[in-house]
């Protein structure tokens, strides 16, 4: 019987840990298209107002 907990609460144990790892994968891809989104509205901005000409 205690090996069938040990094992139910290994699986309990990488349950969590995935959940706690795909919440933050969602982060970080959430935070780099926040990145990107402003990375490309910087460039749309300084092409508009001539920024090319002063790199």
């Amino acid at each position: 019987m205690t090996k069938k907990n040990e094992v139910s609460e290994a699986l309990d144990n990488v349950i969590t840990k995935r959940d706690d790892f795909l919440g933050k994968a969602k982060d970080f891809i959430a935070a780099v298209e926040i990145l990107l989104v402003a990375a490309t509205g910087l460039k749309a901005l300084l092409d508009k107002n001539g920024g090319a000409q002063h790199e």
